[in-house]
């Protein structure tokens, strides 16, 4: 996945046993069917959806906004949260069940154990997403980051510039005449 994706893939905490059931169970099923939902998904509306993954709408049951981890390429500049997966392309790859991960990550499990999401917020994620899976990004967000804080440092830099460029000019021509 480093080479390819250019991400580690997140430690999953599974025992060897677990790996190794794993590894059968996929070298075994080459042509596996993709995941899906748990239950039937309510069809969901992608404006509200946007709302929940930002955090401008919180979640009935106050679990985090997935922003708060995740990025996708439409909620602006920066694109969102770095330590979880960028989702811009998650739901052309899993579908439906992407919805399932709050409860089935491990990394995720804990955070919405106690706030599982509703029906509606499933449905209204599920719509923002698929149609993030035709979106792509169109810049980097560390590159849009750096571009940033160097034009701040330089502007910066200006100000003090402007402020203080006679500053040594007096202190010399008070030292010369002491002299």
């Amino acid at each position: 996945m480093l080479h390819e994706y250019k991400m580690r893939m997140p430690n999953q905490h599974l025992t060897d046993t677990e790996v190794a059931t794993l590894v059968t169970y996929l070298a075994s099923s080459p042509a596996a069917p993709a995941p899906t939902a748990a239950s039937p998904i309510a069809p969901g509306d992608a404006v509200a959806g946007k709302a929940l993954f930002t955090g401008t709408v919180g979640f009935r049951k106050g679990g985090a906004p997935c922003m708060a981890c995740h990025g996708v390429a439409a909620i602006g500049a920066l694109g969102g949260g770095t330590m979880g997966p960028d989702l811009t392309r998650a739901y052309s790859k899993l579908g439906a069940a992407l919805i399932a991960w709050p409860t089935t990550m491990p990394v995720m499990r804990p955070i919405y154990a106690g706030a599982p999401l509703t029906d509606q917020e499933q449905g209204d994620l599920l719509a923002f997403l698929k149609g993030e899976a035709l979106a792509q990004r169109t810049f980097s967000p560390g590159a849009w980051l750096v571009g940033w804080a160097s034009g701040g440092a330089f502007l910066l830099l200006l100000g003090a510039q402007l402020t203080w460029r006679r500053r040594l000019r007096d202190v010399r021509k008070a030292l010369l005449r002491r002299g």
